[in-house]
């Protein structure tokens, strides 16, 4: 409301300055409200765009956590592949071991995806067949079993006349065994 309206309706000034004092304090009210509602107005704004800035954070939060968890699956991944590389391994050397003059040349030239393994990390299936194999194309890479050997004492062939009847023969022998003479 405006003191000229009030003037224009022939009013007193007196009168003029009561009614523009009462309709001051509703204006007065009514603006500490609007100014309470715009600062709640204001700090809601405020709030969501930290709450944004939060989601964001946390997007790439998530973004890191299952980048993280990525890595650490393959890992995981590479940690068995190297443990069974490594199982392998050891399993074929110990199978080769004293069979052939270089274990780590022969182990090569096995062909790992043809070998079964039991829980043990033993071989179970595949390594004789491709030993068979490599023993016939490149038999210079495996070690010469030697003949058996036996010794002991030579079996009485009859009556030698320089020592007597077989059993004085085999005496004698069986003497010096025990002399440690053969």
């Amino acid at each position: 409301m405006e003191r000229a309206f009030l003037e224009g309706l022939g009013l007193e000034g007196g009168a003029i300055d009561k009614i523009m004092g009462q309709y001051g304090k509703g204006v007065q009210s009514l603006q500490a409200k609007v100014d309470g509602l715009n600062e709640q107005l204001g700090q809601r704004d405020k709030d969501l765009t930290e709450l944004k800035k939060t989601a964001g954070d946390n997007a790439d939060l998530k973004k890191q956590l299952d980048d993280l968890t990525a890595r650490n699956k393959q890992s995981q991944t590479d940690y068995e592949a190297k443990i069974k590389d490594l199982t392998v391994s050891s399993a074929i050397k110990s199978a080769l071991a004293g069979k052939t003059h270089d274990p780590d040349l022969t182990m090569g030239l096995i062909d790992r995806t043809k070998l079964e393994m039991d829980d043990k990390g033993n071989i179970t299936k595949g390594l004789d067949d491709q030993l068979k194999g490599l023993r016939e194309s490149k038999p210079f890479l495996f070690a010469q079993e030697p003949p058996a050997t036996f010794k002991g004492v030579t079996p009485p062939t009859g009556k030698d006349a320089a020592n007597g009847s077989e059993y004085e023969q085999a005496r004698q022998q069986i003497a010096a065994m025990m002399e440690g003479k053969i």
